[in-house]
């Protein structure tokens, strides 16, 4: 008999172990049909024991439910609880261990091949879980490689679209552009025009300057050769004019002399009055040289202008700074 006060664990065929608990808490289990027919129990983690072969848990009765297949060993409880619940077959048969053991020495062979089996779709199951694990990794992995790429996706998706948008007003700026472009060759083939006409305009120009040069080359040497003429002109007309002031000396001279006046010898002859005509009478002496001399001076004046005539009016006027 196992004491009261003894504490239990329990481990189930997945390996999962309960506990610690009493004595009267493991018997509970057993009668709710926790305790599967081949679980292990132990009182200190170490030592493990079939809870079926437990007398005091009393799990002595086994369940026939199809020709073949049995399952137990379990407690009376929990048969009467599948019968109840009609989770067991109308032609299924139940077997209580009262044969010195020998029902559950088969049983339990039965159950050990059970359990082998059982160990080994264990295994089995554990591989394939393992390789589940490893799959879900895998899909786990995949599915954030997935995420990732629909991440990347998106982006790309954006970018297409931001690319699309930059495009389209690269296109736009791009005709734009090109109209510039031919406005701009437009403008340069009428500034083209416009250079031409000015370079002829310029070759107009230069040969118009040239010419312009050669009439100021030929007029500076009119020029030159007019101030030489003037240069002349003037040398022999103050050479003129010294001559013609020598001769206004000299007349100047000579009519002093006349003026100057003379001592003759008179004769007094008594004339009788005459009227002759009703005209003023003759002048006096004085009135008579006066008038002489006016008329000298007069012929020197004309003589002079006719001098003057003959050199040029013209030139002289050039000469005299007129």
């Amino acid at each position: 008999m196992a004491d009261d006060t003894q504490t239990w664990y329990l481990r189930n065929s997945d390996g999962k172990i309960f506990g610690p608990i009493g004595l009267d808490t493991l018997k509970e289990w057993v009668r709710d049909g926790r305790v599967e027919p081949f679980a292990g129990i132990s009182y200190d983690l170490k030592n493990w024991s079939l809870a079926a072969l437990r007398a005091e848990l009393e799990m002595d009765w086994v369940i026939e439910n199809e020709p073949g297949r049995f399952y137990g060993p379990t407690h009376r409880a929990v048969v009467d609880d599948l019968l109840r619940q009609g989770g067991l077959s109308e032609g299924c048969r139940l077997y209580r261990d009262d044969h010195n053991g020998a029902l559950m020495a088969d049983v339990l062979q039965q159950s050990a091949e059970w359990q082998h089996a059982y160990e080994l779709q264990k295994a089995t199951s554990e591989a394939e879980g393992s390789k589940r694990a490893m799959a879900e990794a895998a899909a786990q992995k995949a599915e954030s490689e997935a995420a990732a790429l629909r991440a990347t996706a998106v982006e790309a998706k954006k970018i297409l679209e931001t690319t699309r948008s930059e495009l389209e007003r690269t296109r736009s700026e791009l005709a734009d552009a090109k109209a510039l472009l031919a406005a701009s060759r437009k403008e340069t083939a009428f500034h083209k025009k416009q250079l031409e006409a000015s370079r002829d305009e310029c070759e107009k120009q230069r040969t118009t300057i040239a010419s312009l040069k050669a009439v100021e080359a030929s007029v500076e040497k009119l020029k030159s050769r007019h101030r030489q003429e003037v240069a002349e002109l003037r040398t022999m007309a103050a050479r003129e004019m010294e001559m013609r002031d020598a001769e206004i000396t000299d007349l100047r001279t000579q009519l002093t002399a006349l003026a100057s006046p003379r001592k003759r010898h008179w004769e007094a002859e008594v004339v009788e009055p005459e009227i002759v005509s009703a005209e003023a009478p003759p002048p006096t002496a004085k009135t008579f040289f006066v008038e002489r001399n006016k008329a000298g001076l007069a012929a020197l004046e004309r003589q002079a202008q006719s001098e003057l005539a003959r050199m040029g009016a013209d030139n002289f006027r050039k000469l005299l700074g007129r």
